[in-house]
């Protein structure tokens, strides 16, 4: 048992290093090497895009989201 949970350990241990070391050098190289494809226009909208220019409609969202708890909560005691 002991041998068995020494070898686990060690396992785990050279697992972390690796993902470091991915981490580290694998994914930092090919974020340098594809820096330029920051500067190709994109169609699909990011959500930081549409709070800054205040499309998003939080008001309404929050509105339909409580309409709807409190809709279920009446049918759950309701029938419940």
């Amino acid at each position: 048992m002991d041998r068995l949970l020494i070898m686990a350990g060690l396992v785990f241990f050279f697992l972390v290093v690796l993902f470091i070391l991915k981490q580290r050098v694998i994914d930092r190289g090919i974020r340098i090497a594809l820096f330029w494809t920051r500067f190709i226009p994109r169609k699909a909208k990011t959500v930081e895009s549409v709070l800054e220019r205040g499309d998003l409609r939080v008001t309404s969202t929050a509105t339909s989201v409580a309409t709807s708890v409190t809709t279920l909560a009446a049918s759950i005691l309701r029938y419940g």
